[in-house]
């Protein structure tokens, strides 16, 4: 029940920093993006890293809540339900953006959408083979 109201609290963040803030009007955005651009960086990166970042870590919790441990195997069955609901709130975050006249959805934020969101599933797949290979604790206890 906790990895549901995790992932669904993420998923409210997620919509509405993408979907209802207006990204100008954040203090902290437009300092971050001037950095960027006093480095030589591009002002839209920082968005772009927000996108994919915010889908990896949607995609670990979604992943969590289906296996029902964050630490469990995911079943074939669940790994595609990951991959069709990373791809539609992918297409549902930038569709939402249309309907607020400050925001402009793009194909290519569904696209970082959708790495981040596979890089999420990779970081979970190797967190749970990385804790196969970890030694198990040895027992304190006399024999």
């Amino acid at each position: 029940m906790v990895r549901w109201l995790a992932l669904c609290g993420w998923t409210a963040f997620i919509v509405y920093s993408m979907d209802v803030v207006v990204p100008l009007e954040s203090a902290v955005i437009g300092r971050v993006s001037q950095w960027f651009a006093e480095v030589g960086l591009p002002e839209w990166l920082p968005a772009k890293i927000y996108h994919w970042a915010t889908f990896a870590v949607w995609a670990f919790l979604l992943a969590g809540a289906l296996a029902t441990g964050y630490w469990k195997p995911l079943p074939d069955r669940a790994l595609w339900t990951c991959a069709g609901g990373i791809l539609v709130f992918a297409a549902i975050t930038e569709i939402l953006q249309s309907l607020n006249a400050t925001r402009t959805p793009l194909f290519s934020d569904v696209c970082i959408n959708l790495f981040g969101g596979a890089t999420g599933l990779c970081c979970r797949a190797l967190m749970r083979r990385l804790s196969w290979s970890r030694p198990l604790p040895l027992s304190t206890s006399p024999p």
